[in-house]
């Protein structure tokens, strides 16, 4: 007698590209951890680390090496703040930060997470960023540590690519 379970699994080519994508975004979100955790990557920042001061630099150098994707800022409207930017990847549901590829909603719950307390329920908005602003902060990073940066992702971008 044949299992039911067996009839309800999902099988063919479909469910294999989905396994084969979902094992090359794993192995691009620990390509990417590892090469921005080496120092040749920390040596770029000139403060902080890739999810804070060098998350502009990582989006900059991620613009050019992945096809269709979209710089956002994360901030929370209340008082108009730009605090994160990631890459929005051409599918739309999908973003690039520090941390690797995730959906908006665990993107935002991350973000959210992190701010204090009091601050935790504003409404967390995702926009285009506001270059001007960032050049006033000084967050726009040179051409040269954007290729630098760009050269060390390029082994991890394979992953995603493919």
């Amino acid at each position: 007698m044949r299992s039911t379970l067996a009839h309800r699994r999902p099988c063919g080519a479909g469910y294999r590209g989905t396994l084969v994508r979902l094992g090359r975004r794993l192995r691009f979100n620990q390509m990417l951890r590892d090469t921005l955790a080496g120092n040749t990557a920390q040596a770029l920042l000139p403060y902080g680390d890739f999810g804070a001061g060098g998350c502009v630099l990582l989006a900059k150098a991620l613009e050019p090496l992945i096809p269709g994707i979209a710089l956002v800022m994360i901030g929370r409207k209340a008082i108009n703040s730009q605090d994160h930017m990631a890459v929005q990847l051409a599918n739309g549901a999908d973003y690039v930060d520090y941390l690797g590829v995730q959906s908006r909603q665990r993107l935002v719950r991350r973000y959210t997470g992190l701010l204090p307390p009091n601050q935790q329920h504003w409404p967390v908005t995702l926009a285009q960023p506001d270059w001007r602003y960032l050049n006033q902060q000084g967050m726009v990073p040179n051409e040269a540590t954007v290729a630098e940066l760009q050269r060390l992702l390029m082994p991890a971008i394979r992953w995603l690519r493919a």
